[in-house]
């Protein structure tokens, strides 16, 4: 090959080591306007023919290549582009014409949307494959078996000439056929293949005629001649004997099989309310049976619809109520009460239930249970100990946030041996009308005590009268009722700076006194409107008493027309949170247990009510004997014949009790008594025949006022104890007293009767001592008996009062705004004492005019002296106060003209808002400055001493500036655009930067931007982010002998 030799470019245009800065461009302008070379530094890319190339080679023009050409991403030759990426060719106009003497293999053929492979053809794009016959009467037939695994859609006729088998070998595959079907549907075999099977049923199924039917299965509607035979009913359910858990249920040929299921369904079916009745028949169920809200169970009667567990779900509680729930018309029974889990109840609350709109109902059932153990002395198990109990009603269970926790049972007979039959807690309300209990050990047991809190802390809003106060955890629900002990609870209002002290609740408050209804809780707190405030400041919560807080809402029991027989005991109530009523109740043999031998010697009547702990019960009943009982204040007993009434606290107005035979009555009305001689109504006792004659055994008491018509002689001591005694009555009326007085002679009334009088007067009086409205004079002492009190002794008109000698012991005031002189001469005045001397006080506006004078003003809380001018004697201070040094805190504060002008602390330390030193340099809150434009500031650390700016993080010593923290860094900055902004070394030496080998450079983190002097290369490097690379540019070619001839050549070919 003959070498053309490559001439030498000299000026600018390479560097010493070949590395360009900018871009090379080699044209030929006198023979064609076409650039011959382009070689792009800034963009790494090479033209020929072209200045822009928009690849990394561009060749603009037709190029010949005799060996491989390879390319990592794409090549566009003419029209068609290679995309090594895609791995796809693409004609940017026209088609792409495959010309081949041979064949084509391809591993697989794509167009837009399809794929062709050896097998098979599928979708790219997920579209559909539309496949097209020939026009005209053209088919697509498919000549050998057709499997599909996915859809088949055809807008014309599909015939098949042989079996046709369609799905799958799962259920998951199902067969949909949206147009009609033109033709009869015949099974292959007669009486062999199914429509539909159990689980998998037909809807609804509509035919002309039925004939040769055999048997029918259908869960829906069955319709014949248009009108539906079994048609569902919306919102009623059925359970029977003989139904099933797979069928609607709606109807009672299609019932359900277990009132378990029915209730599940009726749970997730659509809101209610429903109403579930119960077929006759014993039902065997899974207990608990948890009635959903607004749900009726509803039986067909309590003898001929009987519900039980089965036997591993004995122990278990038989229903739970939840709001608007009952049941009716059904018999429990078979079930055991489980002490160590508290469960085997026949009804109970859900837990955190809401009762919100209406109250569980029970009506027209029976609870019949059993103990565990029964004998033939003992059939029914009672002392088991462990037979099912009636219901419980617990409103802690319940959501606190439920208005309600109430139960109402009428008709319901609970025969449940041994243990208690009802049981009412916590708050929780009960009404029980027509009801029975037998052999119960309590009828009915109520334990309810109003527990007490102590608040930690609480909010008032006067605006809203809102009050929430935190008492710890509690149970109590919103709806329930708190009292507030008055005066229990402090607070402190901003109308006064919080400066004082108020209890409340006052006397005078609405809710003094009174049970106020929770409007929100928390769990360890509750709400409750207290009523506004007039004073609508800030209020804060100190402090409150012990138990300041009790709970109001009782345990209430309301009991009509009902009856508790046999059994240990009636009814009893244990804590003051308990009220029960009973009204035309029945206590029959309360006492004989499981006695059923109606023996009255082992009743025990005391038995039938029990009220422990403050406990209330109000009851009108009737005993096995028809004797009838008002409380414990009105008894008959029939058998004797006798009516006890205890008078204590009645009241009978409008009424006439009349005691005794015809001509020999008493009668006791709610205005006097009247017995066969006297009468006694209102105050007075007078007598209907003769005198009356008080003949008493020891003393005759006579406890009011006494008015005597006539004389009175008591040969006996007369006591007298009114609070006010008359003797006389008109005036020259007198008393004689021929005896000593052994007593005191008292006024009923201080300062309101006198001793003797202007014209009447007593002649002497002797006494030891003499007290006179807080004035005691005894032997020569005349002093003051009120603690604190003054004596004056003061002359009338222009009398004087003469002392002798003058001592006192208190103070000496002047009580006609005189002055009070002290003249002593030539002698002097003396103050002597352990105390102190108090001087008079006053405000700045009652300073005295006098000068020479000493006092304390109350408005600067100052002594101060009255001289040619107001001197204040507290501290460095001018006369009008308002600069001054003051002391008040430890420290020296300093004023001047009212203004802080700094404080010098205990620890030495100065504090000014502003420093100025002879008005040449300045601090002023964050800012240093000079007065003079263009004067310097400095400062200055004497000898090693460093000045820090940042102590924890900078420090400037001598000329080095350091930043102290750990791989901190030194910002320069500015404010402005950051294009804009300049940092200026004002030297004419050089800046000096990182410096030292390639070792020490890649020991460092580097971070993009980063300047390195590497004394390895004696290279200036920048830190591009991910690799360091020379700052003024590196020869990355060497020109060997070869590549020379390659330039060369490449030279030949473009210059030609």
């Amino acid at each position: 090959m003959p070498v053309t030799n490559v001439g030498k470019i000299s000026g600018q245009l390479l560097k010493a080591n070949l590395t360009r800065t900018s871009d090379l461009l080699i044209d030929n302008t006198q023979t064609t306007s076409t650039p011959t070379l382009f070689i792009g530094h800034t963009n790494n890319r090479i033209g020929i023919k072209t200045d822009s190339p928009t690849r990394e080679l561009l060749v603009n023009g037709d190029t010949k290549i005799a060996g491989d050409s390879i390319q990592t991403n794409s090549m566009t030759v003419g029209n068609l582009t290679f995309n090594g990426v895609t791995s796809t060719v693409t004609a940017s106009v026209g088609k792409i014409n495959l010309n081949s003497s041979g064949s084509h293999v391809f591993s697989e053929l794509r167009t837009d949307n399809l794929a062709f492979t050896n097998s098979g053809i599928r979708s790219l794009g997920g579209s559909d494959i539309m496949i097209y016959p020939g026009p005209g009467t053209g088919k697509f037939i498919i000549p050998t078996d057709l499997k599909s695994y996915g859809g088949i859609h055809a807008t014309g006729d599909i015939t098949f000439d042989g079996s046709v088998f369609l799905g799958g070998d799962g259920s998951e595959d199902s067969l949909t056929i949206g147009a009609d079907i033109h033709s009869n549907l015949i099974p292959d075999v007669t009486g062999t293949y199914d429509l539909g099977e159990t689980g998998k049923r037909w809807g609804d199924v509509r035919l002309a005629s039925m004939p040769g039917l055999n048997d029918v299965t259908i869960d829906n509607t069955i319709s014949l001649a248009g009108v539906a035979v079994n048609l569902g009913i919306q919102n009623k359910w059925y359970v029977s004997t003989n139904g099933a858990d797979n069928l609607a249920g709606n109807h009672p040929n299609f019932a359900f099989g277990s009132i378990k299921h029915a209730l599940s369904y009726i749970q997730e079916s659509s809101g209610g309310p429903h109403q579930l009745h119960i077929l006759p028949g014993t039902y065997i169920e899974d207990f608990p049976l948890e009635i959903p809200e607004n749900v009726s169970i509803k039986g067909s009667g309590i003898r001929s619809c009987i519900i039980k567990p089965r036997v591993q779900y004995r122990g278990n509680d038989a229903f739970i109520m939840n709001n608007a729930t009952m049941v009716s018309e059904v018999t429990i029974t078979d079930f055991q009460y489980v002490p160590a889990e508290d469960k085997g109840y026949a009804f109970r609350f859900s837990t955190n239930a809401g009762i919100v709109s209406k109250s569980p109902y029970v009506q027209n059932v029976t609870v019949l249970t059993h103990g565990e153990t029964m004998t033939a002395s003992d059939p029914r198990g009672f002392d088991s100990g462990d037979a099912g109990k009636g219901a419980l009603l617990d409103a802690n269970v319940l959501d606190t946030a439920s208005p309600r926790a109430s139960m109402l049972f009428n008709g319901v007979t609970f025969i449940t041996p041994g243990v208690d039959a009802v049981t009412v807690k916590n708050g929780s309300r009960i009404e029980f009308i027509d009801c029975f209990t037998y052999f119960a050990n309590r009828g009915l047991y109520m334990q309810h005590s109003l527990n007490q809190y102590t608040p930690s802390a609480g909010a008032y809003n006067p605006v809203t009268g809102d009050m929430s106060l935190t008492v710890g955890p509690h149970s109590m629900r919103i709806g329930e009722t708190v009292t507030i002990a008055d005066g229990s609870l402090t607070f402190t209002c901003a109308q006064d700076n919080h400066q004082t002290d108020h209890p409340y609740p006052r006397a005078t408050d609405p809710y003094s006194g009174k049970k106020v209804t929770i409007t929100a809780t928390t769990a360890t707190g509750f709400t409750c409107n207290v009523g506004t405030s007039s004073n609508v400041t800030a209020h804060l919560f100190k402090s409150a008493t012990s138990n300041a807080v009790s709970e109001g809402t009782m345990n209430e029991a309301r009991v009509i027309a009902s009856a508790t027989i046999y059994g240990n005991k009636g009814v009893v109530a244990d804590g003051n949170g308990c009220l029960a009523y009973l009204i035309s109740h029945n206590f029959a043999y309360i006492g004989t247990g499981k006695n059923v031998e109606n023996e009255t010697d082992q009743i025990n009547q005391e038995n039938e009510v029990e009220a422990l702990n403050n406990a209330k019960v109000h009851f009108v009943s009737q005993d096995q004997d028809g004797d009838f009982r008002v409380g414990d204040n009105f008894v008959v007993d029939l058998g004797k014949g006798t009516t006890t009434i205890d008078v204590t606290g009645l009241d009978l107005t409008g009424s006439t009790l009349t005691v005794g035979t015809p001509g020999s009555t008493t009668l006791i009305s709610a205005t006097g008594i009247d017995v066969p001689n006297f009468r006694i109504s209102n105050n007075t006792v007078s007598t209907l025949d003769n005198g009356l004659t008080i003949d008493s055994v020891g003393t005759t008491n006579i406890n009011a006022n006494a008015n005597m018509q006539a004389n009175v002689t008591v040969s006996g001591d007369a006591t007298i104890a009114g609070s006010g005694i008359n003797f006389g009555d008109a005036p020259g009326d007198t008393i004689n007293f021929s005896m000593d007085f052994t007593d005191n002679l008292l006024p009923s009334t201080t300062t309101l009767s006198n001793l003797g009088s202007a014209i009447r007067q007593w002649r002497s009086a002797q006494f030891e001592t003499a007290n006179i409205d807080g004035i005691q004079i005894k032997d020569s002492t005349i002093q003051t008996t009120d603690t604190n009190s003054s004596l004056d002794l003061r002359g009338s008109g222009t009398g004087s009062v003469n002392l002798e000698d003058i001592k006192f012991k208190t103070e000496i005031t002047s009580t006609n705004a005189n002055d009070v002189g002290f003249g002593v001469g030539t002698g002097s005045l003396q103050f002597t004492g352990l105390q102190d001397i108090q001087l008079p006080k006053g405000t700045t506006a009652q300073r005295p005019v006098a000068q020479n004078s000493v006092r304390y003003n109350t408005d600067v809380n100052e002594f101060e002296v009255q001289s040619t001018g107001n001197i204040p004697l507290g501290g460095i201070r001018d006369g009008d106060l308002d600069t001054k040094v003051d002391l008040s805190n430890n420290e020296f504060t300093f004023f001047a003209q009212g203004n802080n002008m700094g404080t010098i602390n205990g620890s030495g330390h100065l504090t000014v808002p502003r420093f100025a030193s002879q008005d040449k340099f300045t601090i002023d809150g964050n800012q240093i400055t000079v007065s003079t434009p263009g004067q310097e500031a400095a400062l200055v650390a004497k000898g090693n001493a460093k000045v820090f700016l940042d102590t924890s993080q900078f420090e400037i010593q001598g000329g080095e500036l350091l930043t102290t923290g750990t791989n901190s860094d030194m910002v320069f900055t500015g404010t402005g655009l950051k294009q804009n902004r300049v940092i200026f070394f004002e030297t004419t030496q050089a800046y000096k930067g990182h410096a030292g080998n390639t070792a020490a450079r890649d020991a460092q983190t580097a971070r993009q931007g980063e300047l390195w002097w590497n004394q390895t290369t004696s290279t200036l490097e920048v830190y591009t982010g991910t690799q360091w690379k020379s700052a003024t540019g590196l020869q990355e070619i060497t020109v060997t002998e070869s590549f020379a001839q390659d330039l060369n050549l490449l030279y030949n070919l473009i210059l030609n």
